[in-house]
Order: C-alpha cells, then structure tokens, then sequence
C-alpha cells in the first residue's frame, strides 16, 4: 500500500485480501498479546499481491 497508494486513497482491489490478512494477523497478534495460547504467524512470502503492485 505504501508504494502503490498516496494517502486518504483507497486501497487498489488487487491489495484487499493480502490487507485482510495483514489486518487478521494482527488481530490475533492482539489477541495473543492480551491472553496468550499460541502465537500467530505470518508468512509475508504468501500473500497474494498482485505483480503490477509488487515494490522490489
């Protein structure tokens, strides 16, 4: 989002559910944070983000 979008801008469609699941893991990341059980992982390498969208 950072490269592709300039602030107040909505985030391009291609970007929503790597976003989501940015916004998921750090839901949990709370989660664990307040009431332990295992903590979440986030395999940055997965996220679907489009090749147009990609920064190197």
């Amino acid at each position: 989002i950072y490269f592709s979008t300039e602030l107040g801008q909505e985030i391009p469609s291609g970007l929503y559910i790597a976003v989501a699941q940015v916004l998921a893991f750090v839901f949990q990341l709370r989660r664990y944070n307040n009431q332990g059980g295992n903590k979440p992982h986030l395999d940055t390498e997965d996220l679907p983000i489009p090749d147009e969208l990609k920064r190197d």
